[in-house]
């Protein structure tokens, strides 16, 4: 081969190296604004996502919120239910012990002392003695009396 052919090789060599360089770098081009749009695509999606998620934040923070308002409610019923019921048991209770302790007043007035009691206990001892005592006579009599 002649110097002229490789001359000629060459230089076919460089153009075609310059039209596959062209040709990738068309390609790369392709595939980096491809690429680019399908990052734009899922950046687009992220930030949909990201708001949905901020919507359902919002919505748990007032859900909460009326949480803790019947959680209020709930207390202060409670509180109020407590006030009046400690209301409602001194009035009915108080009336009645109020009159069970009139009652107790009544019995104790009407009941015998406990000395007093003693006392007629052995009053009464001494007196069925006597009965006892004055039946027997009363019977000696009577025999006495039938014998004459």
């Amino acid at each position: 081969m002649e110097e002229k052919d490789i001359q000629i090789l060459k230089e076919m060599f460089r153009e075609s190296e310059a039209r596959m360089e062209a040709m990738m770098d068309r390609k790369i081009d392709a595939l980096r604004t491809e690429n680019n749009e399908k990052i734009e695509s899922i950046d687009q999606k992220f930030d949909a996502i990201d708001k949905r998620f901020e919507a359902i934040d919002q919505k748990f923070d007032a859900i909460d919120k009326r949480f803790e308002a019947m959680d209020k409610k709930i207390e202060d019923t409670a509180a109020q239910v407590q006030r009046n019921t400690a209301i409602l048991m001194d009035a009915e209770f108080s009336r009645r012990f109020d009159l069970i302790e009139e009652q107790l007043q009544l019995l104790m007035e009407k009941m015998t002392a406990p000395a007093r009691v003693d006392k007629l206990e052995d009053d009464m001892t001494v007196v069925k003695a006597s009965i006892r005592n004055l039946s027997g006579r009363v019977q000696t009599l009577e025999e006495a009396r039938h014998l004459q």
